[in-house]
């Protein structure tokens, strides 16, 4: 009995696991999908530091708290729907500059590399990113982020004083 219970009890965790997919609510257009989708993460639209196509996804960059969000709309004969499959990156610290690489996956199951990162000291101006691309500063948090197709490592980001 004991074994049926733990087979079961596994089976379900599979099956939740596996069943993310299934609890997507799609809607008619994006912008209704990105508009309910960051509301239900607890956020809103003023939240929202982009919307870009990246390697034909597009994907919803957004401030929730001190933390960065990366979301993807999916598309399906359903229609758009919210989908959001990696954690908030939070930052700690007093450091000037903090960044991290990070993957997320869209429904499809592509995944897409990204540099993200904080700006804690007001003389940092930007950042500088592999082969000169600049990186957005938002203010006031200081939160940064670059999609990229993951052929850079944090090594190649450095940040610059002054004007850029």
């Amino acid at each position: 009995m004991k074994r049926v219970v733990l087979i079961l009890l596994v089976m379900g965790m599979i099956t939740s696991g596996c069943s993310n997919h299934e609890r997507l609510t799609w809607y008619e257009t994006k912008e209704e999908a990105i508009e309910q989708g960051v509301q239900v993460e607890g956020a809103d639209l003023v939240s929202i530091l982009s919307v870009e196509e990246f390697e034909g996804a597009m994907f919803v960059i957004y401030e929730k708290g001190d933390a960065l969000g990366i979301a993807s709309i999916a598309e399906s004969d359903q229609g758009y729907a919210w989908y959001r499959s990696s954690p908030y990156y939070g930052f700690d610290g007093d450091v000037p500059m903090q960044s991290i690489g990070v993957v997320t996956e869209t429904y499809s199951g592509e995944e897409v590399s990204a540099i993200a990162g904080k700006v804690n000291d007001s003389l940092i101006t930007s950042v500088k990113a592999s082969g000169g691309a600049m990186l957005d500063v938002h203010h006031p948090s200081g939160l940064f982020y670059l999609l990229h197709d993951g052929h850079m490592d944090l090594s190649e980001v450095e940040a610059m004083e002054g004007e850029s």
